[in-house]
């Protein structure tokens, strides 16, 4: 039997489920915040996390937009969203407003289900299972991830001017929940001076308005429009469960076979003796035009024939030209022919996934 998600989110939770949360606080564009190009990530990437960032950038290049409605698009992949990110059963999306009539959005805000869902795609990708429940709402996510020890608050990583603290308990990395009030995005790059990029959904960066997926950049020192911080925290997710990619904890293919490597300058003292002996055979041609003078020299006198003689009658010591092309290998026996066949290289030889049912 499914639960009913929908009863067990709290009174916060169902605020901001119905709550705008830009109001307010709208998002800062990317010329707000400048993170420099040779700036230094502090957080240390998993294949855990990156996992999670490539589904979200899925939507980010498709771009998912609200087309069809508040909270809404045409293919119903916000729908998905909370089905599958949440595990909310399908009557509680499809009624929200039948069920909660009180509420003003004909659907619920999806950021945080947004997030949930690309944390729950990895992770059940890589076969892990997840530290907490994953919630609709910022402030359900915060209690979760706290009670399960998982949930690292902004006083305990940055400064309050923005940097990163020199005794901060942990760092967290692409991947992981990024938490603000009454919002959720998903951390892609987190540096030293507090700057960070997210990729979040149901929000927007410009006017006209358009909501959808975007990618933001963002600082820990930037305030609400009460004066307190728009950060509260990080959700701690792959920056535990994950390790580091197989290109950064495993040496290089030339690095883990050095054998077949010194094995390879033997290979390559053997070419040059090929090599030499191709010349050779090269020069069959000019030397079989220099073979007749040769073969001439223990008989001089069968060598200078006149002119009619070679035509009429051959001399035996000297082979017609026809054999001497056709028998390279018997003018030179240890010549080895069949050896400078240069062998033939191996050739060496993005996946969207299909629009999610709704079912």
């Amino acid at each position: 039997m499914q639960e009913n998600v929908a009863e067990e989110l709290s009174p916060e939770a169902l605020a901001e489920l119905d709550a705008d949360h830009i109001e307010g606080n709208r998002p800062d564009d990317d010329g707000s915040v400048i993170i420099l190009a040779f700036a230094e990530p502090a957080s240390t990437s998993t294949e855990l996390g990156l996992a999670a960032v490539a589904t979200a950038v899925k939507f980010l290049q498709m771009p998912l937009r609200e087309d069809a409605g508040v909270n809404q698009d045409s293919h119903g992949y916000i729908r998905t969203f909370f089905l599958e990110g949440l595990k909310w059963p399908a009557d509680t999306w499809d009624h929200w407003i039948e069920k909660h009539p009180q509420q003003k959005v004909i659907k619920p805000e999806w950021c945080a289900a947004f997030g949930s869902y690309c944390v729950r795609k990895a992770y059940e990708a890589a076969g892990k299972s997840l530290p907490a429940r994953l919630c609709g709402s910022a402030s359900d996510l915060q209690a979760k991830f706290q009670a399960a020890d998982r949930f690292l608050l902004r006083e305990k990583l940055f400064f309050d001017n923005g940097p990163i603290r020199d005794d901060a308990p942990a760092v967290p990395g692409p991947g992981d929940l990024v938490v603000f009030h009454g919002h959720v995005g998903m951390l892609r790059e987190l540096y030293a001076d507090g700057s960070f990029i997210t990729i979040e959904g149901n929000t927007y960066k410009s006017s006209p308005r358009k909501d959808g997926v975007y990618q933001l950049n963002r600082n820990s020192a930037q305030k609400r429009d009460d004066g307190t911080f728009k950060l509260v925290g990080f959700c701690l997710l792959a920056s535990v469960d994950g390790q580091p990619p197989a290109s950064q904890e495993s040496p290089t293919p030339a690095q883990q076979s050095p054998a077949p490597t010194q094995q390879s300058p033997a290979q390559t003292q053997q070419s040059p003796a090929q090599t030499q002996q191709s010349p050779a055979q090269t020069q069959q041609s000019p030397a079989q035009t220099q073979q007749s003078p040769a073969q001439t020299q223990p008989s001089p006198a069968p060598t200078q024939p006149s002119p009619a003689s070679p035509q009429q009658s051959p001399d035996p010591t000297q082979p017609s030209p026809a054999p001497t092309q056709q028998s390279p290998a018997q003018t030179s026996p240890e010549s080895p022919a069949v050896k400078l066949q240069v062998p033939t290289e191996p050739e060496d030889g993005e996946v969207s996934e299909p629009p999610p049912s709704e079912s």
